[in-house]
């Protein structure tokens, strides 16, 4: 039996940005230092963010994961627009370098909220399927088992988690630059309190929309179904091993330690599910 159209498209995308990293992680490795990139990071964003949306729409339909993109690219784009400007909700002022994207609209570049996108599927994937995997259901208004509060904030906290390497890796590359600086390797404090409220904004409303107005999902099976933890866990890699690259070990074990708890807790579960299936 031959498998979906979309499914052969997933699995497409997926190996070409695996071989990609796989490549780049190999001339870190063995090859110390400034490394050249056989695709720039915005080109690696705009792979990853088709993988992701490829993945979202499968999982939960075309009209939520529509729904979903939308929210999140317009809120994540409203928000990093006003943090370049004022200073909020990241606490202060920051700006991008003018070579992070080739492509820019109001002064941000296109790519910060589709890389927004990228993290924000990835942190509800991986939320959501621990949920399901553990047996429990999203909440909706008439079932109250689990508070939609909690599954926002661990939605928020898995996001976050990724911008523990991502922020200070970046403001070393001099991808951007805190006005003021900061404690933690140049990144204010501040920017991991306004990472939480924008995630929690962003799928915050989409959970809200699924906790009035619940459906059922589509349930995708197989390999394609642990592929959000996967991802996240080949991106969180990529990022602690370029940290390590360029000399930052403590950047990027901090960055390994925040970044696997999730994923890991994700992929446990989903071979303890598989386990279980094969021994029926």
């Amino acid at each position: 039996m031959k498998s979906p159209p979309l499914e052969r498209v997933f699995w497409g995308v997926f190996c070409f940005f695996a071989a990609v990293l796989a490549v780049e992680i190999f001339h870190k490795v063995y090859f110390p230092g400034p490394s050249g990139e056989i695709v720039t990071d915005w080109m690696k964003s705009i792979i990853v963010f088709c993988l992701c949306a490829i993945y979202l729409f499968w999982s939960i339909g075309k009209k939520k994961a529509a729904v979903f993109l939308a929210i999140t690219l317009s809120i994540s784009f409203l928000l990093e627009l006003i943090g370049v400007t004022a200073g909020y909700p990241l606490g202060v002022t920051y700006s991008y370098d003018e070579s992070f994207s080739p492509i820019g609209f109001m002064g941000l570049p296109i790519i910060v909220p589709i890389n927004w996108a990228v993290i924000n599927i990835l942190g509800y994937g991986i939320v959501t399927s621990i949920l399901a995997l553990s047996g429990g259901k999203k909440p909706n208004a008439d079932w109250r088992k689990i508070s939609i509060v909690l599954l926002i904030l661990l939605d928020a906290l898995v996001v976050t988690a990724m911008d523990v390497i991502l922020d200070p890796l970046r403001v070393a590359q001099g991808a951007w630059v805190w006005e003021y600086g900061g404690p933690f390797y140049g990144v204010p404090i501040s920017n991991y309190v306004g990472w939480i409220v924008v995630a929690a904004i962003s799928i915050g409303i989409f959970r809200i929309i699924e906790y009035r107005k619940p459906g059922d999902d589509k349930v995708i099976g197989g390999k394609i179904s642990v592929m959000p933890p996967v991802i996240y866990m080949l991106i969180a890699g990529y990022l602690v091993i370029s940290a390590a690259d360029l000399g930052m070990l403590d950047v990027a074990l901090i960055g390994l330690l925040a970044t696997l708890p999730a994923p890991v807790v994700n992929i446990m579960l989903y071979l303890r599910s598989v386990k279980r299936f094969t021994a029926k």
